[in-house]
C-alpha cells in the first residue's frame, strides 16, 4: 500500500521535473542539481514510508482503533517525523554541496526542486495513510425500523 504511494509520488515527481525542465523553468546548466534535489526527496520519502509502515504493520493502528485523538496524535506524529527526516536531508545535502563549492544557483535548484518533489511525496504518502486507517464500510442492505426482514435480499425467506 505504502510502496504504492512511494511509486506513485515518484512518478508524479519525475513527471514534474521532466515537465518543468522540457518548459525551461530549469536551467539547462542546473538540470543535473534539479535531478539530485528529486532523487534526495524521493529516498527522504522511502525514509517516511519506513516510518509510516512501521505504524501501520501489525498492530499499530489497531491499538487506537477505539480512540480517534489518540490516532489523530499519532499521525501527526509521524508526520512530523518524516518531516524532520526531510529537513535533515535538506540541510546535510545543502551544507555538503557548499563544501564541494558548488555555485548558489545550483544549490537553490537543488532546493527548490527538492522542496517541490517533497512536497508531492509528502501529500501522496498522507493521502494514503488517511485512507489505510480509514474505517471501512461495508454496504449491507439493512431493514428499516418496523419492517418485515423478509422483503430483505439475504435476510429471511423471499
Amino acid at each position: 500500500m505504502l510502496g504504492r504511494a512511494l511509486f506513485v509520488g515518484g512518478v508524479v515527481v519525475f513527471a514534474a521535473f521532466g515537465l518543468a525542465w522540457w518548459s525551461g523553468l530549469v536551467p539547462a546548466a542546473s538540470a543535473s542539481f534539479g535531478a539530485l534535489g528529486a532523487v534526495a526527496a524521493i529516498v527522504a520519502a522511502i525514509v517516511a514510508v519506513w516510518l509510516h509502515g512501521r505504524f501501520l504493520s501489525g498492530r499499530g493502528a489497531e491499538r487506537f482503533a477505539g480512540d480517534g485523538r489518540l490516532l489523530a496524535g499519532h499521525l501527526q506524529g509521524l508526520l512530523a517525523a518524516a518531516f524532520a527526516v526531510k529537513l535533515l536531508v535538506l540541510v546535510v545535502a545543502v551544507f555538503a554541496l557548499r563544501q564541494q563549492g558548488v555555485k548558489f544557483d545550483d544549490v537553490a535548484t537543488f532546493a527548490v526542486t527538492f522542496a517541490g518533489a517533497s512536497l508531492l511525496c509528502q501529500v501522496t504518502t498522507a493521502a494514503c495513510l488517511a485512507r489505510a486507517v480509514r474505517p471501512k464500510v461495508v454496504n449491507e442492505p439493512v431493514a428499516a425500523a418496523g419492517s418485515d426482514p423478509a422483503g430483505v435480499p439475504g435476510r429471511g425467506p423471499n
